[in-house]
């Protein structure tokens, strides 16, 4: 089923972005502020699902395998990390 809605979770209302899907009856909404904290919260799960394969992981066990020093990754304790962006983050 096709997405009958896009959300512009940004500061700026995009036209380039806007218009097409417009042009295909979609909903468009503007909401600069719906969801910066989620964002952020979703970064930072990404980082921790990046160091430890939980992707490559998952996909190993949805096809029958566990191979698990394959998928032990990296360990963030002790490290520095740089999360840069362009968001606005309360």
């Amino acid at each position: 089923m096709w997405q009958t809605t896009q959300d512009l979770l940004s500061f700026a209302f995009d036209a380039d972005t806007a218009l097409p899907c417009l042009q295909y009856g979609c909903l468009v909404v503007n909401a600069p502020t719906a969801n910066t904290v989620a964002a952020a919260e979703h970064g930072i799960a990404l980082i921790c699902a990046l160091s430890r394969n939980v992707a490559q992981a998952d996909a190993s066990v949805k096809r029958g395998e566990w191979k698990r020093s394959q998928y032990t990754g990296v360990s963030l304790v002790g490290k520095t990390l740089a999360i840069m962006g362009f968001g606005k983050v309360h």
